[in-house]
Protein backbone atom coordinates (compact mmCIF):
# COMPACT_ATOMS: atom_id res chain seq x y z
CA UNK A 1 0.00 0.00 0.00
CA UNK A 2 1.66 3.25 -1.17
CA UNK A 3 1.64 5.51 1.38
CA UNK A 4 -0.36 9.05 2.50
CA UNK A 5 3.27 11.00 2.16
CA UNK A 6 4.38 9.20 -0.90
CA UNK A 7 0.50 9.59 -2.79
CA UNK A 8 1.00 13.53 -1.59
CA UNK A 9 4.31 13.79 -3.22
CA UNK A 10 2.58 12.39 -6.53
CA UNK A 11 -0.12 14.99 -6.08
CA UNK A 12 1.97 17.58 -5.78
CA UNK A 13 4.40 16.34 -8.29
CA UNK A 14 1.97 15.89 -10.83
CA UNK A 15 0.24 19.85 -10.42
CA UNK A 16 3.87 21.21 -10.34
CA UNK A 17 4.79 19.39 -13.85
CA UNK A 18 1.49 20.58 -15.08
CA UNK A 19 2.58 24.53 -14.71
CA UNK A 20 5.58 23.86 -16.93
CA UNK A 21 3.73 24.20 -20.17
CA UNK A 22 2.10 26.87 -19.28
CA UNK A 23 5.10 28.64 -17.74
CA UNK A 24 7.13 27.79 -21.17
CA UNK A 25 4.46 29.34 -23.25
CA UNK A 26 4.16 32.48 -21.48
CA UNK A 27 8.23 32.70 -21.49
CA UNK A 28 8.19 32.18 -25.20
CA UNK A 29 4.99 34.82 -26.37
CA UNK A 30 6.99 37.79 -23.68
CA UNK A 31 10.05 36.81 -25.19
CA UNK A 32 11.47 36.14 -21.17
CA UNK A 33 14.34 34.19 -22.16
CA UNK A 34 15.41 34.00 -18.69
CA UNK A 35 12.10 32.39 -17.82
CA UNK A 36 12.20 30.28 -21.04
CA UNK A 37 15.67 28.61 -19.84
CA UNK A 38 14.01 28.65 -16.44
CA UNK A 39 11.38 26.02 -17.22
CA UNK A 40 14.39 23.63 -17.77
CA UNK A 41 16.80 21.71 -15.30
CA UNK A 42 20.42 23.25 -14.92
CA UNK A 43 22.24 21.02 -16.40
CA UNK A 44 20.12 20.53 -19.70
CA UNK A 45 21.35 18.87 -22.65
CA UNK A 46 21.90 20.33 -25.85
CA UNK A 47 23.32 17.33 -27.45
CA UNK A 48 26.55 18.51 -29.18
CA UNK A 49 26.09 21.87 -29.01
CA UNK A 50 27.11 21.09 -25.24
CA UNK A 51 25.26 21.28 -21.49
CA UNK A 52 23.22 24.00 -19.32
CA UNK A 53 20.84 27.20 -19.75
CA UNK A 54 23.28 29.63 -21.13
CA UNK A 55 24.03 27.11 -24.23
CA UNK A 56 20.13 26.76 -24.49
CA UNK A 57 19.61 30.06 -24.55
CA UNK A 58 22.39 30.65 -26.99
CA UNK A 59 20.54 28.01 -29.09
CA UNK A 60 16.75 30.08 -28.72
CA UNK A 61 17.46 33.29 -28.63
CA UNK A 62 18.22 33.52 -32.88
CA UNK A 63 14.85 31.19 -33.80
CA UNK A 64 12.58 34.14 -31.67
CA UNK A 65 13.82 37.19 -34.18
CA UNK A 66 11.94 34.95 -36.97
CA UNK A 67 8.60 36.17 -35.75
CA UNK A 68 6.51 38.90 -33.87
CA UNK A 69 3.34 38.35 -32.11
CA UNK A 70 2.99 34.84 -30.82
CA UNK A 71 -0.25 32.92 -29.27
CA UNK A 72 0.58 29.18 -27.45
CA UNK A 73 -2.71 28.22 -26.36
CA UNK A 74 -1.98 25.02 -23.89
CA UNK A 75 -5.71 22.34 -24.92
CA UNK A 76 -4.05 19.23 -22.74
CA UNK A 77 -1.28 17.84 -21.25
CA UNK A 78 -0.66 13.88 -19.80
CA UNK A 79 1.77 13.02 -17.27
CA UNK A 80 3.13 9.52 -16.49
CA UNK A 81 5.76 8.81 -13.68
CA UNK A 82 8.36 6.93 -14.62
CA UNK A 83 10.17 7.18 -11.24
CA UNK A 84 10.09 9.29 -7.99
CA UNK A 85 11.91 12.19 -9.47
CA UNK A 86 11.36 11.74 -13.31
CA UNK A 87 8.16 12.09 -15.58
CA UNK A 88 7.30 11.66 -19.68
CA UNK A 89 4.68 13.34 -20.71
CA UNK A 90 2.91 14.65 -23.65
CA UNK A 91 1.12 18.14 -24.32
CA UNK A 92 -1.05 19.50 -26.81
CA UNK A 93 -0.92 23.28 -28.24
CA UNK A 94 -2.63 25.41 -30.51
CA UNK A 95 -0.20 28.20 -31.80
CA UNK A 96 -0.27 31.00 -33.74
CA UNK A 97 2.65 33.24 -35.06
CA UNK A 98 3.04 36.46 -36.63
CA UNK A 99 5.91 36.60 -39.33
CA UNK A 100 6.01 39.00 -41.56
CA UNK A 101 2.74 39.93 -43.20
CA UNK A 102 1.66 36.00 -42.89
CA UNK A 103 -0.38 34.99 -39.60
CA UNK A 104 1.18 31.19 -38.96
CA UNK A 105 -1.04 28.51 -37.00
CA UNK A 106 0.55 25.47 -35.86
CA UNK A 107 -1.15 22.26 -34.22
CA UNK A 108 1.59 20.86 -31.93
CA UNK A 109 2.04 18.13 -29.95
CA UNK A 110 5.25 18.05 -27.52
CA UNK A 111 7.06 14.67 -26.26
CA UNK A 112 8.22 15.75 -22.79
CA UNK A 113 10.89 14.56 -20.44
CA UNK A 114 10.93 15.52 -16.88
CA UNK A 115 13.01 15.23 -13.74
CA UNK A 116 12.97 16.66 -10.12
CA UNK A 117 16.39 18.45 -9.16
CA UNK A 118 17.10 20.15 -5.62
CA UNK A 119 13.28 19.91 -4.84
CA UNK A 120 11.88 21.76 -8.43
CA UNK A 121 10.94 19.96 -11.46
CA UNK A 122 12.06 20.99 -14.53
CA UNK A 123 11.90 19.71 -18.79
CA UNK A 124 14.79 17.77 -19.16
CA UNK A 125 14.11 17.93 -22.66
CA UNK A 126 11.06 18.81 -25.38
CA UNK A 127 10.10 17.42 -28.71
CA UNK A 128 8.12 19.46 -30.88
CA UNK A 129 5.70 18.03 -33.26
CA UNK A 130 3.49 19.35 -35.87
CA UNK A 131 0.29 18.23 -36.80
CA UNK A 132 0.24 20.74 -39.49
CA UNK A 133 1.37 24.54 -39.97
CA UNK A 134 -0.28 26.77 -42.24
CA UNK A 135 -1.11 30.36 -42.80
CA UNK A 136 -4.71 31.57 -41.28
CA UNK A 137 -6.05 31.61 -44.47
CA UNK A 138 -4.89 28.21 -45.89
CA UNK A 139 -6.33 25.12 -45.53
CA UNK A 140 -3.82 22.60 -43.69
CA UNK A 141 -4.40 20.15 -46.24
CA UNK A 142 -3.65 21.90 -48.81
CA UNK A 143 0.06 22.98 -47.79
CA UNK A 144 0.78 19.79 -45.84
CA UNK A 145 3.46 19.91 -42.73
CA UNK A 146 5.76 22.57 -44.32
CA UNK A 147 3.17 25.64 -44.88
CA UNK A 148 5.63 27.05 -42.74
CA UNK A 149 9.64 27.03 -43.16
CA UNK A 150 9.20 26.59 -39.24
CA UNK A 151 7.14 24.27 -38.96
CA UNK A 152 8.83 20.66 -37.39
CA UNK A 153 8.09 17.40 -37.71
CA UNK A 154 4.56 16.08 -38.32
CA UNK A 155 3.47 14.39 -35.30
CA UNK A 156 3.36 10.32 -34.83
CA UNK A 157 6.24 10.37 -37.02
CA UNK A 158 8.04 6.76 -37.56
CA UNK A 159 11.07 6.57 -34.84
CA UNK A 160 14.53 4.96 -36.14
CA UNK A 161 13.03 1.87 -34.39
CA UNK A 162 10.21 1.67 -35.71
CA UNK A 163 11.41 2.33 -39.19
CA UNK A 164 14.27 -0.64 -38.93
CA UNK A 165 11.53 -2.90 -38.19
CA UNK A 166 9.52 -2.54 -41.37
CA UNK A 167 12.62 -3.50 -43.11
CA UNK A 168 13.72 -7.08 -43.27
CA UNK A 169 17.32 -7.72 -41.18
CA UNK A 170 18.74 -9.15 -44.20
CA UNK A 171 18.18 -6.51 -46.76
CA UNK A 172 19.48 -3.52 -43.54
CA UNK A 173 22.58 -5.62 -43.34
CA UNK A 174 23.46 -5.73 -46.83
CA UNK A 175 23.40 -2.12 -46.71
CA UNK A 176 26.62 -2.74 -44.10
CA UNK A 177 29.52 -0.55 -45.58
CA UNK A 178 27.51 1.13 -48.35
CA UNK A 179 26.09 4.33 -49.17
CA UNK A 180 22.83 5.22 -48.65
CA UNK A 181 20.51 8.27 -50.34
CA UNK A 182 17.93 9.67 -48.50
CA UNK A 183 15.41 12.86 -49.86
CA UNK A 184 13.77 14.68 -47.68
CA UNK A 185 16.32 13.11 -44.70
CA UNK A 186 16.81 16.55 -42.51
CA UNK A 187 12.89 15.68 -40.87
CA UNK A 188 9.70 13.33 -40.63
CA UNK A 189 10.22 9.63 -42.13
CA UNK A 190 13.19 11.20 -43.87
CA UNK A 191 15.60 11.84 -41.02
CA UNK A 192 13.62 8.63 -39.17
CA UNK A 193 14.90 6.40 -42.11
CA UNK A 194 18.47 8.16 -42.17
CA UNK A 195 18.71 7.46 -38.90
CA UNK A 196 18.04 3.79 -39.55
CA UNK A 197 20.14 3.16 -42.07
CA UNK A 198 22.97 4.98 -40.56
CA UNK A 199 22.41 2.71 -37.57
CA UNK A 200 22.95 -0.57 -39.65
CA UNK A 201 26.17 0.64 -40.90
CA UNK A 202 25.18 2.40 -43.90
CA UNK A 203 27.19 5.88 -44.65
CA UNK A 204 24.20 8.16 -45.63
CA UNK A 205 23.89 11.15 -48.09
CA UNK A 206 21.28 13.23 -46.70
CA UNK A 207 19.59 15.89 -49.59
CA UNK A 208 16.79 18.65 -48.78
CA UNK A 209 15.86 21.87 -48.90
CA UNK A 210 16.52 23.48 -45.55
CA UNK A 211 20.76 23.27 -44.75
CA UNK A 212 19.43 23.69 -40.59
CA UNK A 213 17.69 20.30 -40.73
CA UNK A 214 20.12 18.54 -42.57
CA UNK A 215 22.72 19.30 -40.74
CA UNK A 216 21.21 18.95 -37.48
CA UNK A 217 20.35 14.72 -38.64
CA UNK A 218 24.07 14.42 -39.81
CA UNK A 219 25.25 15.62 -35.96
CA UNK A 220 22.95 13.21 -34.66
CA UNK A 221 24.10 10.40 -36.86
CA UNK A 222 27.68 11.10 -36.08
CA UNK A 223 27.09 11.61 -32.21
CA UNK A 224 26.05 7.96 -32.61
CA UNK A 225 28.68 6.81 -34.69
CA UNK A 226 27.49 6.77 -38.07
CA UNK A 227 28.68 8.94 -41.17
CA UNK A 228 26.58 11.22 -42.94
CA UNK A 229 26.90 13.85 -45.61
CA UNK A 230 24.38 16.42 -46.71
CA UNK A 231 23.77 18.09 -49.93
CA UNK A 232 21.13 21.22 -49.92
CA UNK A 233 19.23 21.24 -53.34
CA UNK A 234 16.52 20.31 -55.59
CA UNK A 235 16.49 16.49 -56.22
CA UNK A 236 14.37 16.84 -59.38
CA UNK A 237 17.19 18.83 -60.81
CA UNK A 238 19.24 17.58 -63.23
CA UNK A 239 21.95 20.11 -63.05
CA UNK A 240 22.10 19.65 -58.80
CA UNK A 241 22.72 15.43 -59.76
CA UNK A 242 24.25 15.25 -63.31
CA UNK A 243 27.71 12.63 -63.18
CA UNK A 244 27.61 13.88 -58.75
CA UNK A 245 26.66 10.53 -57.63
CA UNK A 246 28.31 8.14 -59.63
CA UNK A 247 31.54 9.86 -59.68
CA UNK A 248 31.45 10.30 -55.59
CA UNK A 249 30.25 6.73 -54.87
CA UNK A 250 30.43 4.65 -58.18
CA UNK A 251 27.75 2.05 -58.19
CA UNK A 252 27.94 0.84 -54.46
CA UNK A 253 24.68 2.95 -53.41
CA UNK A 254 21.39 2.37 -52.47
CA UNK A 255 19.15 5.41 -52.62
CA UNK A 256 15.24 6.05 -50.74
CA UNK A 257 12.86 8.65 -51.37
CA UNK A 258 10.38 9.89 -48.77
Amino acid sequence: MTSTEDRLDRVESHQAIQQLPIRYALAVDSRDLDAWVGCFRPDVDMGRHGRGRQILRQYIEPQVRGFQRSVHQICGHRVEFTGRDTATGAVYCRAEHEVGDRWIVMAICYFDDYARVDGDWYFSRRRERHWYAADVTDRPQAVGFTGWEGAGEPAFCPTPSHLVGLLEGDVMARLSGRTALVTGGGQGVGRGIALALAAEGAAVVLTGRTESRLKDTAGEIAERGGRAYTVVGDVGSGTTWTGWWPRRYGSSAASTCS
